[in-house]
This record gives structure tokens, C-alpha cells and sequence, in this order.
């Protein structure tokens, strides 16, 4: 049987971190997550990399144990610096009323 320590050790601290992040999303233990969510951080684990971690969860874990894992990172990493892109699109202003819209977007496949 190997040594999990010494298998661990071969990795980098951040990449430990997120296992043991992980591993703490699966059992579902919020205490737990919270305090390994705590310490990726200080790891200098890249908010992508959680991220990604969570979203791969969803698949892994499934919903609510995913759903208490995003809270608990929104509540270690804070608000989200910029979420998203922006929804106002200027492709369409002005080029036809907002209730024809759809009309015209239908047979170009454009907007």
C-alpha cells in the first residue's frame, strides 16, 4: 500500500489545497469545507481553479451538495470582482422595433 503523505508531498501546495477542498465538497461537511476553502486560499489558489472545481462538482456530487459548496466559496472569496458578460448588446439598436425583433432575426440569422 503507498504512502499517501509522500504521494501528496509531490504535489504543489495549491493543488494540494483543492484535493482537500474537494474531497470536504464530497462529504458535505460545511464546517470542514469552509476551513479547506479557507486554507486554498491562503494556498494562493486561483479563484478559477475553485471555480472550475465547483462546476465540475455539480457533476460529481450533484446538486445540493454543490449548491452549499458555491455558498460557502461566495462567503471565503467574496463578491464576484466582474460576473459575467455584459447583456446590452449594440447589434440591434435601432435597426428594428424591440416587438419585431424576433422577426427579423429568424430568416438572416442575424439580429
Amino acid at each position: 500500500m503507498r504512502d499517501e503523505r509522500s504521494e501528496m508531498s509531490k504535489l504543489e501546495p495549491r493543488t494540494v489545497a483543492l484535493i482537500r477542498v474537494a474531497t470536504a465538497i464530497a462529504k458535505g461537511d460545511e464546517a470542514q469545507l469552509r476551513e479547506r476553502m479557507t486554507v486554498a486560499r491562503a494556498a494562493a489558489v486561483p479563484a478559477e481553479w475553485m471555480e472550475e472545481l465547483l462546476l465540475q462538482s455539480l457533476h460529481n456530487v450533484g446538486y445540493p451538495l454543490t449548491l452549499m459548496a458555491f455558498g460557502v466559496w461566495r462567503e471565503v472569496a467574496g463578491p464576484v470582482a466582474q460576473a459575467g458578460e455584459d447583456l446590452a448588446h449594440e447589434t440591434c439598436a435601432g435597426c428594428i422595433p424591440p416587438s419585431r425583433r424576433w422577426w427579423w432575426w429568424t430568416p438572416t440569422g442575424r439580429c
